[in-house]
């Protein structure tokens, strides 16, 4: 059981005869509120007198993924919509897809324990990564997971445990480890309610080097510390090994979006598209990113420095990869869309970001150091 307290005590025995004005007034501003502090209830302070917040507690905040499938069992985290993965000009894998890199799950509360529920995610990749746990926005605990020591719980003490003041505690969810929410434990009798977030939505779009490869942990990829340096709201589409997919574009609709990276084209290089189908799938793609996210400033970043020589499959250069890229953005900016804007990947990138040329991992994807160096560079072109 819960009962409600009034954060303000506005609402609280309103006389039935407050003037139509001020019914209407409060309407309003009601609908002028964040987006983040929408819905019901979202300013009220609840007791948890059993200790348990069911996963579907519309007061425990979830940014990251705009598909969640609720229930008072689980929440289903999805990224991508099954229809678009399963989309004949989606190049995506589902199994990848299905892990929730950028995910975080919000509350704040007076308990001094709490701890974080979890289950195995089926049909998604188990890689070995870290939950990361933030405590007032610093990170406080990272807790590691593997398909061979997995972790679906996890307990974090609050060190201001007087019960006097409110703690607001994130948990960033592995980047590669498909999980499902299965709720959060609380003292007996303790108060939680929702965390106010900043407005902006960032939405980053790309293969595994968006998605995190060469990162421990998807608080450590270069969309998260960007979004983290600019004060906005992550929400991550990027998928490792994916190829230039325009379906992806399509999940925007309907949505708050203020700005969007795209850095595509690795894997359409080296697994053989040739010149012709990367005009082709990339021009859909900024066709319907400008569809479906019309006000949003639009960034695409062309392939960065790698240390491959050769694809896979085929004879087309990477260099080229980047020229037909290039060509498509200026040809929509020659049609007026000034909101699309085109940063070339090799002049933000380099040697630097990768491991040494030689060493056992590719030369492909950023070391830690190298993402935190690339979203520092993102940060000084890219504007809301």
């Amino acid at each position: 059981m819960r009962k409600t307290e009034s954060t303000t005590g506005f609402w609280k025995g309103r006389p039935s005869s407050l003037p139509l004005f001020l019914t209407l007034l409060a309407v309003v501003l009601a609908c002028a509120r964040p987006l983040a502090s929408l819905g019901k209830g979202t300013h009220e302070t609840v007791v948890s007198e059993s200790g348990f917040i069911p996963p579907d507690d519309e007061r425990v905040t979830i940014t990251g993924a705009w598909f969640l499938r609720k229930s008072p069992e689980r929440v289903v985290i999805d990224r991508f919509t099954e229809e678009v993965l399963r989309n004949d000009s989606t190049f995506i894998n589902p199994v990848k897809a299905r892990t929730q890199t950028g995910v975080c799950i919000y509350l704040a509360t007076n308990s001094p324990r709490v701890t974080f529920l979890f289950e195995k995610r089926d049909s998604s990749a188990h890689r070995s990564c870290l939950y990361g746990v933030y405590r007032n926005g610093e990170l406080y605990k990272e807790i590691p997971t593997s398909r061979e020591n997995p972790v679906y719980s996890f307990t974090v003490v609050d060190p201001d445990s007087s019960g006097e003041h409110f703690t607001t505690w994130e948990v960033v969810l592995p980047h590669f480890f498909g999980v499902n929410f299965k709720g959060i434990r609380v003292a007996p009798g303790s108060r939680y309610r929702r965390v106010e977030l900043p407005e902006k939505v960032y939405v980053a779009i790309g293969n595994s080097i968006t998605h995190g490869a060469g990162q421990h942990a998807s608080y450590q990829t270069y969309p998260f510390r960007l979004a983290r340096a600019k004060g906005w709201v992550l929400y991550n589409l990027a998928v490792g090994g994916s190829k230039t997919s325009w379906p992806v574009a399509t999940l925007l609709r309907g949505h708050r979006v203020d700005v969007v990276t795209v850095l595509w084209g690795h894997n359409d290089w080296t697994n053989g598209f040739t010149v012709d189908q990367e005009r082709t799938y990339y021009r859909r793609l900024v066709e319907e990113l400008l569809k479906a996210a019309p006000h949003a400033q639009i960034y695409c970043i062309t392939p960065t420095f790698t240390y491959r020589k050769r694809p896979k499959k085929g004879n087309v250069t990477l260099d080229q990869i980047r020229e037909v890229q290039t060509e498509v953005v200026r040809s929509f900016q020659a049609r007026g869309f000034a909101n699309l804007h085109l940063i070339q990947g090799v002049s933000i990138s380099g040697p630097s970001l990768l491991r040494p040329r030689g060493s056992s991992r590719d030369g492909v994807h950023f070391t830690v150091e190298g993402a935190a160096k690339f979203a520092e560079q993102l940060a000084r072109l890219v504007e809301d």
